[in-house]
């Protein structure tokens, strides 16, 4: 398992929400990175999603890596935050920071339908 978790959305460093304090208060910033995703407005929060077969391998979307200090305790009340598993369900991707490092992280994929949702073409929902 890993101890270190990418947010794409409302717990981002810049993101304005209320939720993000759970994250900052309970992990260490270790700055931004990507994964390969495609990524898609649902209301006031976002939604990643993974590659299927036929989509653009070249999408990326930009988050934000923390190293969670209590991983089980923090992942626990962000499971409950990110309503898994109806909305979102967490699983390990491969994260490329900005230094150029790349490691494994948690990530919350979407799993409900995108077909009527916009995608976010910058893959950043903070700068769309």
């Amino acid at each position: 398992m890993t101890n270190y978790l990418f947010v794409y959305g409302t717990l981002r460093k810049n993101a304005n929400s209320r939720a993000k304090w759970l994250l900052m208060n309970n992990s260490e910033y270790l700055g931004e990175g990507k994964i390969k995703a495609k990524l898609y407005r649902v209301s006031w929060y976002p939604a990643a999603v993974a590659f299927s077969e036929g989509d653009d391998e070249n999408a990326v979307v930009i988050g934000d890596v923390f190293r969670l200090n209590t991983p089980d305790e923090t992942l626990k009340r962000l499971d409950e935050y990110e309503d898994v598993p109806v909305l979102y369900e967490r699983t390990i991707v491969k994260v490329r920071m900005n230094s150029g490092a790349c490691l494994d992280a948690w990530v919350y994929f979407y799993k409900q339908s995108v077909k009527t949702l916009s995608e976010i073409k910058s893959g950043d929902f903070l700068n769309p």
